[in-house]
């Protein structure tokens, strides 16, 4: 088995502001094998990439996602808690980071798509939110074959299942207890990622056993690194890319 495949979480997150086009650049810049990033819907239905529900945490405004417009959500810095001076970051849209990522890895390479469903939103919310996205790839339908959409969701995921029954698509479960790999299988997804604090060989195996892409996340500890790095599991989704790849390259291919 190949060593596991590095994917960079929001972009270089460790080092950059979350989610923004200059934390995927840098990530691009490195031999890492794909970006992930989250994506919502702005209340005029643009697909933008953001991990909160709100625009407080990440940048100097706030107030819902869902309740902003995508020109009220661009005047919003998304450096301004970085730790060193950087430029003002708007809040990209899902077709800007396509575009970027396209410039980087036009013929290989993952774009991990995590869809943010609103908690506690109705089925349709997470229908619109797959609609919008797969709106947005029609301009880059080359690239479609390298997503792999993800979500806690898994109604919204069965959706896209169903309109775009060739998507690959991952389930994102934070405990083994209730047997993701299960679920993931019995509705056809193709992949489960799983928070490593609670992955271990058994779970690992179980998911193989449903020939399912197995994937963990987050991994920024070197201890933790070394342990995922090599051969442990398909894709290894971390903050901290550089410090991912100079432990993997310890180990033979």
């Amino acid at each position: 088995m190949s060593k596991a495949k590095i994917i960079a979480h929001m972009g270089w997150r460790a080092r950059y502001p979350e989610n923004t086009l200059a934390a995927f650049q840098k990530a691009l810049e490195l031999p890492v094998f794909g970006i992930e990033c989250d994506v919502r819907l702005t209340a005029d239905r643009v697909p933008v990439v953001i991990h909160d529900a709100t625009v407080d945490r990440t940048t100097d405004g706030t107030g819902k996602v869902s309740e902003l417009s995508f020109s009220d959500l661009r005047r919003l810095n998304a450096s301004v808690h970085a730790d060193y001076p950087l430029d003002h970051c708007p809040i990209p849209s899902l077709t800007e980071t396509l575009a970027l990522f396209s410039r980087f890895r036009s013929e290989d390479g993952l774009f991990d798509l995590e869809l943010k469903v609103p908690q506690g939103a109705a089925g349709e919310e997470g229908g619109a939110l797959v609609d919008a996205v797969l709106k947005a790839l029609e301009e880059f339908a080359r690239l479609e074959r390298q997503v792999m959409f993800t979500s806690f969701d898994a109604d919204c995921l069965s959706y896209l299942k169903i309109v775009r029954p060739t998507a690959a698509v991952g389930l994102l479960a934070d405990s083994p207890h209730s047997a993701p790999w299960k679920l993931a299988r019995g509705r056809g997804f193709s992949a489960v990622l799983l928070n490593h604090q609670h992955v271990d060989e058994g779970i690992v195996a179980s998911c193989r056993q449903e020939g399912l892409t197995v994937a963990v996340w987050t991994v920024d500890d070197a201890r933790q690194l070394r342990r995922f790095a090599n051969a442990h599991v398909d894709l290894l989704i971390t903050n901290a890319p550089d410090v991912a790849l100079a432990v993997q390259s310890c180990f033979p291919s």
